[in-house]
């Protein structure tokens, strides 16, 4: 992935943020989004209507079962927009066959009714993963913040649509002329019966399709900026490009400077020891670049807690003191749609059900930070070492690492043996999918004493330098290191 070529500035975001730049997009990229969604989306609805012409209801169904499908244009033209390369209507005609038979089954059977389907489809359509690896990759994203906004998103969407199309259905009829055979109740009448003209009869699906049309490339915007916006925590994007930025910067300057010692040499004739930047130089460098937003910044998120529930008299009234004067095929219309409609009404129940009880067991379950922190599917980042058990005397093992010439070995060995600490000795509690900056910003937050957490930094600084900058600190930090262990893994105040 070039993230290079991003049109968008990469940095972590809230996922209020993240949606509203997905809105964003939409509005940059409006037009190659709805022209390749007039020249695609639109012919289908108009084969599936005029197949359905006698039956609307069906024609309804069938297109609103089949939005899984409608969703792939737009991010197929967002997708590609965002990194620069967006596609003409011809490409997206190209492309289309792909995208409208590439894991249909899935997307309409298992995973239609998914109260985050915005943002579970780019799994699919742009990494291409199925099956099992589709599973843990949807698993390792729906963990967080993101998965709970993408269900609001839905939410949103669903009501904007119904709103869109109820205000397109009062435009017309107050624009009709002010007589009783125009009348609302009049005509909708005819239309429940279907003696309704033809004028009539193909107004509402109608404005729900242009409700569809407006609200859906939003919708599918929001929920894949929201899976941007979680990759990029995860697999650190932002901290990838600022060192892409960085080594380009180095380049030019290293390049400016071998111009000018060319330049010198060949005026005044004189040698030049080195052209190098010196180590004070590098630093200092590396230490603006690491002052900057994209790194160890604190986000504060607020959340509604249910205190007490609400209680609803339902009064469903006198069925029997209605009469049904409509013809009987509508009464099973209706049996059949309320029946539907409770289906629905349970899976989105269940659905709710089974996402919070996991975050719940999620919070109760112990941390294991010696084995998963730090690994990320789908990533080239270096991973901590895969321990099988914690060290009885960790510094004794990270001396000997060092001494075999394993510096970022050993350095591992210390990080994952002092996060189990803090779990076990110092009883905070540690997400086992947590970063090295989300680990670092809890133990600053922690009541840890100052020695301990200052200790915990300078370690964690010095692994992320030797593991993904491949710059091992001096002898002299490591023994620094090494002595200051003893003193962290006592609890409470003795550390002090």
């Amino acid at each position: 992935m070039e993230l290079d070529r991003l049109q968008a500035e990469l940095r972590s975001r809230g996922s209020h943020e993240a949606i509203d730049l997905g809105f964003a997009m939409v509005r940059r990229w409006s037009g190659p989004v709805w022209r390749a969604w007039a020249a695609t989306v639109l012919p289908a609805w108009v084969l599936i209507v005029v197949c359905c012409w006698s039956v609307p209801w069906l024609a309804v169904l069938i297109i609103w079962w089949l939005k899984p499908l409608w969703d792939r244009v737009p991010l197929h033209v967002l997708s590609r927009s965002l990194f620069g390369a967006t596609p003409t209507v011809r490409e997206v005609l190209r492309a289309l066959p792909r995208l409208w038979t590439r894991g249909t089954f899935g997307a309409l059977t298992f995973f239609r009714l998914s109260p985050v389907r915005s943002f579970s489809a780019p799994i699919l359509q742009l990494e291409g993963h199925a099956g099992r690896l589709a599973t843990r990759r949807r698993q390792v994203l729906l963990r967080g913040p993101d998965a709970t906004a993408a269900l609001g998103l839905g939410l949103a969407a669903i009501v904007l649509e119904a709103s869109v199309t109820i205000g397109i259905l009062g435009l017309f009829f107050t624009m009709l002329p002010d007589a009783p055979r125009f009348a609302f109740d009049h005509l909708f009448t005819l239309w429940i019966d279907g003696h309704a003209p033809m004028w009539v009869t193909p107004v509402p699906m109608l404005a729900w399709l242009v409700g569809v049309s407006v609200v859906e490339p939003f919708y599918v915007a929001g929920g894949f900026s929201l899976y941007l916006n979680r990759r990029t925590i995860l697999e650190g994007w932002d901290v990838d490009l600022t060192f892409r930025r960085i080594a380009a910067r180095a380049a030019r300057t290293a390049a400016r400077l071998s111009g000018a010692v060319l330049l010198a040499l060949t005026l005044f004739g004189t040698t030049v020891a080195s052209a190098t930047p010196t180590a004070d130089e590098v630093h200092e460098t590396v230490e603006t670049a690491l002052a900057g937003d994209e790194f160890g910044h604190t986000d504060t998120q607020t959340s509604w807690q249910v205190k007490e529930w609400a209680r609803f008299d339902w009064d469903w009234g006198d069925e029997d003191a209605v009469p049904s004067d409509g013809p009987a095929w509508l009464d099973g219309l209706g049996s059949a749609v309320e029946a539907l409609l409770w289906v629905l009404f349970a899976c989105g129940l269940g659905g709710l059900g089974l996402m919070l009880f996991r975050r719940w067991e999620r919070r109760g379950a112990p941390s294991l930070p010696t084995v998963s922190l730090g690994r990320r599917a789908g990533t080239a980042r270096p991973l901590l070492p895969d321990l099988a058990s914690i060290p009885a005397d960790p510094a004794a093992a990270a001396r000997a690492l060092w001494a075999a010439g394993n510096p970022t070995l050993a350095l591992g060995t210390l990080y994952v043996s002092a996060v189990d600490r803090l779990a076990t000795v110092h009883h905070i509690r540690i997400d086992a999918a947590a970063t090295e900056g989300e680990v670092l910003r809890t133990v600053r937050a922690s009541p840890l004493p100052d020695v301990q957490r200052t200790w915990f930094a300078t370690l964690t600084r010095a692994w992320q330098a030797a593991a993904y900058a491949h710059r091992p600190p001096t002898e002299a930090t490591f023994t620094t290191l090494l002595a200051g262990w003893p003193a962290f893994t006592v609890a409470g105040a003795e550390a002090a």
